[in-house]
């Protein structure tokens, strides 16, 4: 009862073991060296790739005859390039290995639609990305609070929308421009968003930022790619020209997410000289999913009640209707403080979840219970007080209706 369960989203947590395999599996794979620009791949080259093919088919429950034909040679080739026994040029082959492992391992290492939670909140966030990606050098912007779901959307948007999309997450520290293009770079050569920054990214091949530049108009132009950026509020104003400097040699598009100071630093780039209106002119679609609540009388709500009680409902327990509105009430008042919003009323039914677990229902005085064992007390009883007068009004609404 002292402890609180991990703070992560509701679908993203059924996943934990499987990401925790999926970063492991990371570190069986070695880095390839810098592709060449012609047919011909060197020695070296190959040997990597054929190293990495054969932990493939250790880890990845894919045969060696399923892996030949996903790649599209015979099953006696790639035998050869696994024994190191091939006497032609393995060039072409290696090529198209490479290709067909960097597309499965990006499709497994990316979130689990079934298990995704489709809110209001993630359809605007799709949508949003839509329309950014039908643009021309173009740039969506979204804000949003902590604990919406939104990094989550976004996994899952470029996984099912914009397959061949690049997805990165800013953290502070990681974000001048050479660690950004680095960070492309990889991504276009592993298929991978999962980028360890407590290690340090690869070099990539690339030691200055025209050099990465250079490479990423060479890998990009043309592709009309869609590049996610999230936590883009951690960019600097540099990094943000330099994105701009992409989308325009390339022709590619981008969405920029992130809490509410992103648009700060979007409106400070226009007060520097070398900037200018060059990043706030290609904004072609914005939307701050923050601040919807008022209560009680009315106002929007960034989370209905269904959206609450589908992402709960991932949990397989049953929760009643007066539990149900409570808790949305709770995610979109914490919402509009910017104190937690889905994720804390995830995390009060997480509690009523462990404090009953005999319970055939998660009902109201249940979850009551559990957002009054929240650290901070006074948030709880302030959320609490909130959220009554909004109760009072449904029941009102219900009673209106059942005697009409």
């Amino acid at each position: 009862m002292t402890t609180d369960p991990p703070d992560h989203g509701a679908a993203w947590d059924e996943q934990a073991d499987d990401v925790m395999a999926r970063l492991e599996q990371d570190a069986r794979y070695e880095r390839l060296p810098r592709m060449a620009k012609t047919d011909y791949l060197a020695p070296e080259t190959c040997d990597v790739i054929a190293a990495n093919a054969r932990e493939f088919l250790k880890h990845e429950n894919v045969t060696q005859k399923q892996l030949a034909r996903m790649a599209g040679i015979s099953p006696t080739v790639l035998n050869e390039l696994l024994a190191g026994k091939y006497r032609g040029d393995p060039s072409p082959a290696c090529k198209k290995l490479n290709a067909v492992m960097e597309q499965h391992l990006r499709r497994v290492g990316s979130p689990d639609l079934e298990n995704f939670t489709t809110t209001g909140v993630a359809k605007q966030i799709f949508t949003i990305c839509k329309v950014a990606a039908e643009g021309e050098a173009g740039i969506g912007v979204i804000t949003a609070v902590s604990g919406v779901g939104k990094t989550l959307a976004l996994k899952a948007c470029v996984k099912g929308e914009f397959p061949n999309g690049i997805y990165l997450e800013i953290n502070p520290g990681c974000c001048s421009p050479l660690w950004f293009c680095r960070a492309i770079l990889h991504c276009l050569r592993t298929g991978d968003w999962r980028i360890k920054h407590e290690r340090g990214i690869e070099d990539e091949g690339v030691y200055t930022r025209a050099a990465a530049f250079n490479q990423i108009v060479q890998r990009l132009a043309g592709s009309h790619r869609l590049i996610v950026v999230d936590e883009a509020e951690n960019l600097n104003l540099d990094t943000l020209n330099l994105l701009r400097q992409i989308l325009d040699a390339t022709g590619c598009n981008a969405v920029l997410a992130g809490r509410p100071p992103l648009l700060r630093l979007i409106n400070q780039s226009v007060k520097v000289a070398s900037i200018g209106g060059s990043v706030r002119g290609r904004v072609i679609i914005e939307r701050q999913l923050t601040g919807l609540y008022q209560a009680p009388g009315g106002g929007q709500w960034l989370f209905s009640i269904d959206d609450v009680i589908d992402v709960l409902e991932k949990h397989k327990v049953r929760i009643s209707s007066d539990a149900g509105r409570w808790l949305a009430a709770l995610a979109n008042i914490s919402a509009a403080e910017d104190s937690g919003a889905l994720r804390y009323a995830v995390r009060v039914f997480r509690i009523a979840m462990r404090a009953n677990k005999s319970a055939q229902e998660i009902t109201l005085a249940m979850v009551q219970e559990a957002n009054a064992l929240q650290r901070d007390r006074s948030a709880a009883d302030r959320y609490a007080s909130l959220i009554e007068p909004i109760m009072a009004a449904s029941r009102r609404r219900e009673a209106r209706s059942a005697a009409g």
